[in-house]
């Protein structure tokens, strides 16, 4: 303990309290990895101090001392703003930051003097600074413990199957991989000036099936996903639907639990799914659910950027100036560092990384991954790494105008392109027996062609003789289910409809604006 009293070690505990602190009370909405790197330069500031302290004060313990007060003030000064918002003494409204600045600047002053005069003897306060500070830290460090001890028995949930079921190992893995919002390549080439034929040859040589007049039957995630995975057009899926409410739990539990599903399981597949960053079409409930939060999952080309974390972190320190003082060239460096969809590029970074993976799952297995990708907002460039123009994504998650919008949308076509192929063949290559894989568009992106999708099929030599060219959502889990479980659904009549939006179930029928694709 003699070193304890000695130096003030203090002080590096101090320095992790604030980012573990704040870490503790939102641990339910991040991943503990975020901490990592405040707690680092949290480190990094508290010793500057302490050395720059020490060359004017030329002794240890008083060095510490005052650097604990300004730490202090430093780390809480974000706080201090947002405590003092709106209150005024004598007049002066000392929540702004250059008043709280003043105002600090004097209390170090005054800090510095008393601390100067204080006498020598201060074994026993860096021994009880010491204490107090491995409390502070135990603290936070005990709910954030806590809090993924209860999370355990919940990261991977599993239904309990049923053992005794004659499960025919010869069926083939199901993989529905759903791109939110990829359009038709028709499409593509008259908006967009997009050639997007090279990637289908390339799903085509892997053995796909292109469904080249393909149209989603809603134009809205929800609408979509919920009809394509009960096979059946809205309401008639489910009497609880009244056309005249908004009902988007009644849409999220049609999802989750899906016809599909309870066929698949039936016959004894597990369901897969991933977390995706969307929560309508998430699937917790799965046989196998794969939580990112599970995963201390970091990808470098989303780690070059502020997380919200970090962000929210800077905001509670003086750093909060850098957000709310006119600074030049710095402002605009801190806007061009906070992204504010970190979150969203790790997860689809995530989903793409994981999928390669779920090949080893034994079988058979039904696979459903929903990437929120091409849809807005465009955050990713062409090679994957993170878009850091905000024209992108400053409008409300959309780009500034058009030519950001094409541009955007079709760099991260090129980073789905660009990734999928290898993923694919990765699951091809490594199956025990040769998988279905749907690559479906949920919906379009621009409003008037907004039904047009993306819609694939492997493998095209099984399934050709169900498969035509404007197939529609609806009927992409008859036609698979037809031809692996050898049941006899009927194929319903492909119809498209628009609606003002999900919130309510008014639809207009529409047909293709392509004259080639008219059915």
């Amino acid at each position: 303990m003699q070193i304890f009293k000695k130096y003030p070690f203090y002080l590096l505990l101090f320095a992790m309290f604030p980012a573990l602190s704040l870490i503790s009370h939102n641990i339910s909405e991040d991943h503990f990895g975020v901490v990592i790197r405040p707690v680092y330069v949290s480190l990094i500031i508290t010793i500057f101090f302490f050395l720059l302290t020490n060359l004017f004060i030329k002794n240890i313990s008083r060095s510490g001392l005052f650097t604990l007060f300004v730490i202090t003030i430093f780390f809480s000064f974000g706080h201090a703003i947002t405590i003092l918002s709106n209150t005024t003494i004598l007049g002066v409204e000392v929540g702004r930051i250059r008043v709280l600045g003043i105002i600090s600047i004097i209390t170090l002053l005054i800090g510095f003097l008393i601390i100067k005069k204080i006498p020598n003897n201060f074994s026993d306060v860096n021994l009880n600074l010491f204490m107090v500070s491995l409390l502070l830290v135990l603290i936070p460090i005990g709910n954030i413990l806590y809090f993924n001890f209860q999370q355990i028995e919940h990261r991977t949930t599993r239904v309990p199957l049923n053992e005794n079921k004659d499960i025919n190992n010869s069926l083939p893995d199901v993989y529905f991989i759903i791109l939110d919002s990829y359009t038709r390549q028709d499409v593509l080439e008259e908006l967009y000036n997009y050639d997007n034929q090279p990637f289908l040859n390339t799903l085509k040589n892997l053995g796909f099936y292109i469904a080249e007049c393909s149209m989603s039957n809603y134009q809205y995630t929800l609408l979509s996903m919920s009809s394509t995975l009960n096979m059946n057009y809205l309401p008639d899926i489910d009497k609880r639907i009244n056309k005249d409410q908004y009902q988007p739990e009644v849409l999220k539990d049609l999802i989750r639990h899906n016809k599909v599903r309870k066929l698949l399981s039936d016959a004894g597949y597990k369901f897969v799914s991933v977390e995706n960053s969307y929560l309508g079409t998430q699937i917790p409930d799965a046989d196998i659910y794969i939580r990112q939060s599970t995963n201390n999952y970091f990808n470098s080309s989303a780690n070059e950027y502020l997380t919200p974390f970090e962000e929210m972190f800077i905001k509670t320190t003086v750093g909060v100036a850098l957000y709310r003082l006119p600074l030049g060239d710095v402002t605009k460096w801190v806007q061009r560092e906070s992204f504010p969809y970190y979150d969203r590029a790790r997860n689809q970074l995530f989903q793409l990384d994981t999928l390669s993976d779920l090949v080893y799952v034994p079988g058979p297995k039904f696979v459903y991954v929903h990437l929120n990708i091409p849809h807005r907002p465009f955050i990713f460039q062409a090679d994957g790494s993170i878009q850091n123009d905000p024209g992108y994504y400053s409008n409300d998650g959309g780009a500034i105008n058009q030519e950001y919008e094409n541009k955007g949308y079709t760099d991260q076509i090129d980073f789905i392109n660009n990734r999928l192929p290898t993923i694919i063949n990765h699951i091809i290559t490594n199956s025990k027996n040769q998988p279905i894989i749907i690559i479906q568009g949920d919906h379009g992106l621009d409003t008037k062609n907004r039904s047009l999708i993306l819609n694939s099929f492997y493998p095209a030599e099984r399934l050709k003789n169900h498969l035509y060219p404007s197939i529609s959502s609806v009927n992409t889990f008859r036609v698979v289910l037809n031809s692996i479980l050898n049941t006899s659904f009927e194929i319903l009549p492909d119809i498209s409809m628009s609606s003002p939006g999900q919130e309510r179930f008014d639809f207009s029928e529409i047909s293709d604006p392509n004259p080639m694709c008219s059915r």
